[in-house]
């Protein structure tokens, strides 16, 4: 299901890289227009699976029963969200597809490629640096691996899932996943 991107929506989706991966327990992430979720789909859920394996290996470090049950709340995740995370891929092939064959200025084109190489990448890093500050904040390491268990319980009971911390997002891929089968059959 090959999409043609209008150049509007192409233009305009990058603006949402700024503030796709909310976390589970954050404020629900609002769109003003469906180019802003057309670009938050083309980054997430794949940005929240990165930033959980940045945490998950971090807190790997602070004993085995983090590590093991780290290790299975992501592999669960990436279990949840695969089509999600399947999507994700196609729609961000779409929009760079549209994006290099289109009339866009090459200014916005620069723009938006800049905002998935290197804001999102940088978003993503400082969402790990907030999760980790209190964790490294503590001086006791049974009380640094509590923390990071109650991260891993958090995305282990789904706190963590697409359908949670952004339900337009998640509507937006299981529509278009729900248009793949239905145009296959």
């Amino acid at each position: 299901m090959k999409k043609k991107w209008p150049a509007t929506i192409i233009k305009f989706a990058g603006i949402l890289l700024l503030i796709i991966n909310a976390p589970a327990h954050a404020q629900r992430l609002t769109y003003d227009n469906q180019s802003q979720v057309i670009g938050a789909a083309a980054a997430s859920p794949e940005g929240g699976r990165v930033l959980l394996e940045k945490l998950f290996t971090y807190c790997s470090t602070y004993g085995a029963s983090v590590r093991i049950a780290g290790q299975q709340a992501l592999k669960d995740w990436k279990t949840r969200h695969q089509s999600l995370l399947d999507e994700n891929v196609i729609v961000k092939r779409e929009l760079f597809d549209s994006i290099n064959k289109s009339s866009v200025p090459e200014k916005d084109r620069n723009t938006f490629k800049h905002m998935f190489e290197v804001v999102l990448p940088n978003t993503i890093e400082a969402q790990f640096k907030a999760y980790i500050a209190p964790i490294e904040g503590i001086n006791n390491q049974e009380a640094k691996a509590d923390l990071c268990m109650s991260y891993v319980k958090s995305v282990a009971d789904g706190k963590w899932d697409l359908r949670n911390n952004d339900p337009v997002v998640y509507t937006f891929l299981n529509d278009r996943i729900a248009a793949h089968h239905k145009q296959a059959k």
